[in-house]
């Protein structure tokens, strides 16, 4: 993470103002990691595009874009202010649909955390330990207040539920950054295997409606953007940087891109072009080995 955070912040210089937060906070899901300078606020942004149909995997006449935006916030951060972590699996559970859970949906999002431990980290976690993590206080106070000036952007895209990249999200935006990202709907995620390029062109699509959107942000400087995808979205921001030329930098955490039926799917897709992409490239990888370095 730390050789991500130096790309970033390297390619995407913030230099320091007067009206920094000065005092460091210790936060709980942090495991010791030292924050930036800024406290953190959190607000999302439920967009209904109603420029693509039903058939493009949209609820109730739109194409529902979840977008949610970490950003450095000139509020005093206390444990009793953030979030508890369970918000982050709440809003994702709204992802499809922007309705509010019930309570089994609630529960329902909570298994997406608990799967997650198990399978993922070997780590099963019973029903006290699961309430304990959830009701742990993040380092994002939502609708914190913003500063009343603009830094650099992260467009992100988090292959999922928002709570994928919730803390790496918190600590960029603790150095200066404001992060905006999407997921991937339920049916994006779905169609990836099965028609790869009609997903990414979803991807694409949103990743440009969502830069669309960031001077409605107010403190995000267009000027200054870098691109991270995480997973599948590896893919779908390097397509987009490589149709619309729009950042600085380009961080891929074990994308799809690196690993072999991804490569595939990039290369074939319509806006593959190498020598439109001339701008530093850092992606990590894991689990699959290939015997090339194809990009």
């Amino acid at each position: 993470m730390f050789v991500l955070i130096f790309c970033l912040l390297f390619f995407l210089p913030v230099f320091a103002q007067a009206d920094t937060v000065s005092a460091r906070n210790s936060y709980p899901l942090w495991k010791g990691i030292e924050a930036g300078s800024f406290n953190v606020g959190f607000r999302t942004i439920d967009w209904k595009d109603k420029t693509r149909s039903l058939a493009d995997g949209g609820e109730d006449g739109f194409f529902p874009v979840q977008i949610a935006v970490w950003y450095p916030a000139n509020e005093r951060w206390t444990c009793e202010k953030a979030m508890p972590f369970k918000e982050y699996f709440y809003l994702t559970e709204q992802k499809n649909d922007f309705r509010e859970p019930s309570p089994d949906r609630r529960d329902k999002a909570l298994d997406i955390f608990y799967n997650f431990a198990k399978y993922g980290l070997s780590d099963e976690l019973n029903e006290a330990r699961l309430k304990e993590t959830g009701g742990t206080c993040t380092a994002a106070i939502r609708g914190g207040k913003p500063f009343a000036r603009e830094f650099p952007v992260i467009l992100a895209g988090h292959d999922g539920g928002l709570w994928k990249g919730a803390t790496l999200n918190e600590y960029l935006a603790s150095h200066g950054y404001v992060v905006v990202s999407t997921g991937l709907l339920s049916a994006t995620s779905a169609m990836m295997s099965r028609e790869p390029q009609k997903a990414l062109a979803r991807r694409v699509q949103t990743f440009e409606l969502t830069a669309g959107l960031l001077d409605e942000i107010g403190f995000a400087r267009r000027s200054e953007i870098g691109l991270l995808g995480i997973n599948a979205d590896g893919m779908s921001v390097l397509l987009y940087q490589m149709k619309n030329q729009a950042a600085r930098a380009v961080v891929s955490i074990d994308g799809w891109e690196g690993k072999n039926n991804g490569f595939r799917f990039v290369s074939e897709n319509e806006h593959f072009d190498p020598a439109a992409f001339d701008v530093p490239y850092l992606e990590f990888q894991q689990d699959e080995k290939t015997d090339r370095e194809p990009l």
